[in-house]
């Protein structure tokens, strides 16, 4: 992710101020919500979002996450196990909002 402050300056104000962290975690989870094994949708849709955290609530998240299956593609294309690691690479896509919002 490209950023405009200074990575000390991000790790301050991510750390001082919840609006900041609720916002990149609403970010995280848009950017994360292609990778997540979908078959009713329940999976992706029952999350909670704190400021700095995103879980997934289902009782079968975590097997979902930490084991590679053959999830269906026909929803989710992208859809992998471990979807957080795999979203990194598309952080940048984020990253702008999450500036101007730190701007703020």
């Amino acid at each position: 992710m490209k950023w405009n402050y200074p990575p000390e300056e991000i790790s301050k104000r991510l750390t001082k101020n919840d609006k900041i962290r609720m916002e990149v975690a609403n970010c995280c989870a848009k950017v994360m919500d292609k990778y997540v094994p979908m078959d009713s949708g329940l999976l992706a849709q029952n999350i909670s979002i704190t400021p700095g955290l995103v879980t997934y609530n289902q009782q079968y998240a975590k097997v979902n996450y930490y084991n590679q299956r053959n999830f269906r593609k026909d929803k989710h294309p992208l859809a992998k196990c471990k979807w957080n690691e795999i979203s990194k690479n598309d952080y940048n896509l984020v990253s702008k909002e999450i500036t101007e919002i730190m701007k703020g």
